[in-house]
């Protein structure tokens, strides 16, 4: 009734994605995988029992453990026909990058099954992930949130690289509440570096860039907060926000973006694919 209420309604809410709540990312990297699978089939359970039912709107994205891909696809099999069903939630804290081969049949398994990835903040440090940040851990949450781009950069380069996207060539990944602009400097570098290094991975048939836009989708949330409206205008435009953003409002959270207040003015066909068609084609609505 809050949800609906204080967001649903308020902002005509067409459909809300949701994508659980932080303390259970870092079961993704419990020590204990059985343990883990567990409690994310307990989650979506109750996901699918206490929320699903009460609003059409919603949709599901099922917590699984990437730490043991074996259950995470069997997790993604029990629940990948129910129609509010439209993609999995996995954090950023991981035992390898996600272009590693370990993780391919649970891509493999989203992507027979039509279901997005959304690679969500949060698990860093836990578990048996490794340090939030390349040169260890840090003392405050502010410097946690700012390591989150080079998470997202890591896993997307990964997958890029690993082949993952020639493999499975109409998977979505989006990466959310790790902020944007790590997505420019991201395609720039890789296609500059692709074209001096691409003898080590012959099996990529395009740019870095071209799998990026086909592929990656990056959240809304936190959104850059520039000098001007010109700056993240810029920003937009050499990201391929057409392609690539998706909102995200993050609510409930204190710092949640409601979609009218935290973008400029857009043009209309601009608009139209950041608050709608770049995340219904993701997700098949």
């Amino acid at each position: 009734a809050f949800l609906r209420e204080r967001h649903l309604d308020v902002w005509q809410v067409d459909y809300a994605l949701l994508t659980g709540p932080p303390p259970f990312y870092s079961v993704c990297v419990l020590p204990d995988v059985d343990y883990a699978a567990a409690l994310c089939r307990a989650f979506n359970d109750f996901t699918l029992e206490q929320w699903l039912p009460h609003d059409e709107r919603l949709l599901a994205a099922i917590m699984v453990s990437p730490s043991d891909p074996i259950q995470a696809v069997q997790e993604v099999k029990r629940l990948a026909d129910h129609p509010q069903v439209v993609g999995i939630t996995i954090p950023n804290g991981a035992r390898f990058p996600y272009g590693n081969r370990f993780y391919h049949p649970l891509w493999e398994a989203c992507e027979q099954s039509n279901l997005g990835v959304i690679v969500h903040a949060g698990a860093a440090g836990a578990g048996i992930a490794p340090p939030i940040s390349a040169v260890g851990m840090p003392t405050y949450y502010m410097e946690e949130r700012m390591a989150r781009p080079a998470q997202a950069t890591a896993h997307c380069a990964s997958m890029i690289c690993e082949g993952v996207f020639e493999k499975y060539p109409n998977l979505k990944v989006a990466f959310i509440e790790v902020q944007q602009y790590w997505a420019i400097g991201l395609m720039w570098h890789m296609d500059a570096d692709w074209k001096a290094l691409r003898d080590q991975t012959p099996w990529l048939k395009m740019l870095p860039s071209e799998y990026f836009r086909r592929n990656v989708r990056v959240g809304s949330q936190p959104m850059h907060e520039p000098e001007t409206p010109d700056q993240l205008l810029g920003m937009l435009d050499s990201m391929h926000a057409d392609e690539t953003l998706i909102y995200c409002s993050d609510f409930p959270h204190y710092d949640w973006d409601d979609p009218t207040t935290n973008f400029p003015p857009l043009e209309p066909n601009l608009h139209q694919r950041i608050f709608s068609k770049n995340a219904a084609e993701m997700f098949g609505l």
